[in-house]
């Protein structure tokens, strides 16, 4: 969707338990969001175009935490993903690059330099990467995609330090 264009315009996230009343359609060709009251939706109308993505309150491994979860796939790697309607950017957190080699090499070139450069403070490296494409159910993101990889802080998730997680 385009970004902000003013000030006052309306940027936020929208939780569960409003979306769970709605059935929601993204339109990437007309970058809009249209909500369709989950009782009068008709899946038929939709029928050509319509990708169903399963969301889950409780990704596995994760204890129940009342946002919503879906499953990525970055190639071959499957990644829990919590769908944050109104989140700017792509973020992944290291753990999830466990089995992308590039990005592994990408962190251990990082921690060399933080070594070189006298290794003060944490290593909380951070990057921004392009993956090939993204999957969550049917709908593909197959341009290269932006991706900022950083360790993510397990505030909002108690069962998510050391897991690998994406946020959309």
């Amino acid at each position: 969707l385009p970004k902000q264009q003013h000030e006052n315009d309306a940027v936020g996230i929208i939780g569960l338990d409003i979306l769970s009343q709605f059935t929601v359609a993204f339109n990437p060709q007309t970058s809009t969001i249209t909500f369709i009251d989950s009782e009068k939706f008709d899946p038929t109308s939709y029928k050509r175009w319509w990708n169903k993505v399963a969301l889950s309150q409780t990704p596995q491994g994760f204890s129940r935490s009342g946002l919503p979860f879906g499953t990525a796939y970055a190639g071959s790697v499957t990644i829990p993903a919590l769908i944050d309607t109104g989140a700017s950017s792509t973020i992944m957190n290291w753990q999830a690059t466990d089995n992308l080699k590039n990005i592994r090499r990408l962190r251990k070139r990082l921690r060399e330099q933080w070594v070189i450069n006298g290794a003060n403070g944490e290593f909380r490296p951070r990057a921004t990467v392009q993956l090939s494409g993204i999957i969550v159910g049917e709908h593909q993101w197959k341009t290269p995609y932006p991706i900022i990889v950083m360790e993510v802080d397990p505030l909002f998730l108690s069962q998510s330090a050391g897991r690998p997680l994406m946020i959309l």
